[in-house]
């Protein structure tokens, strides 16, 4: 079964989201797909299939194919067995993406290619046989700068030219980050030396990445 639910616009970015549910069906493939496109060149969808037990993430954009990854979730922690709705989101802003189940963060990738895809599209939702199994979709226009946060320099990446970045801005009169939150790597609304050490933290002992204060996987401001 495969349902458009309607044409969306956003801004900046957009997170779509809905509730899955696999129900213990025997001898019938359990597939979802949640998914964002514009045509058949552009578009971002995540799928769970639990013939493989495997999540899987594909970003095209102008027929460029950006990201095309899986990640192995047992068929136990997502079927008919728990009897759960899990849900699923995609998150795009600027040349970043995310994809969650639940709040774990599963896919991550920044790409500049990304911020090319285009803001009209549809929302699509597909499953292997008919029955219900999706409940509140949404999906969120997100508005303001799209940033990514501890990228100080704004070269769309997060590394230890950052962190030089913002030593300088501190320290010696330089440049300051555009917009000034992208050097707030620890969430704490200064930017100052303490964001330097979050970020080389981050990049060469396995730290938290930036903004990202409870270690859940999901920027905290």
């Amino acid at each position: 079964m495969m349902r458009t639910v309607g044409s969306f616009e956003f801004e900046n970015g957009f997170i779509l989201e809905a509730n899955t549910f696999l129900a213990d069906t025997e001898g019938l493939s359990k597939e979802r797909r949640l998914s964002w496109y514009s045509d058949f060149a552009n578009y971002v969808f995540v799928r769970y299939d639990q013939v493989v037990e495997q999540l899987v993430c594909i970003c095209v954009v102008n027929e460029q194919w950006l990201f095309n990854e899986t990640a192995d979730i047992p068929a136990a922690e997502w079927n008919g067995s728990d009897q759960l709705w899990h849900k699923l989101s995609i998150e795009l802003l600027g040349d970043h993406l995310m994809v969650f189940r639940d709040d774990i963060l599963i896919f991550e990738h920044f790409d500049s290619a990304i911020s090319q895809m285009p803001k009209i599209g549809h929302i699509h939702l597909s499953n292997t046989y008919q029955q219900t199994c999706f409940d509140d979709v949404m999906m969120t226009s997100i508005s303001g700068p799209a940033y990514i946060c501890g990228d100080a320099n704004a070269d769309q990446t997060v590394n230890v030219s950052d962190a030089v970045y913002i030593v300088n801005y501190v320290f010696i009169g330089g440049n300051a980050p555009d917009p000034l939150d992208a050097g707030d790597g620890n969430c704490d609304s200064t930017v100052n030396v303490s964001d330097a050490v979050w970020i080389i933290n981050y990049v060469f002992i396995g730290g938290n990445p930036p903004c990202d204060t409870n270690g859940d996987g999901i920027p905290d401001c």
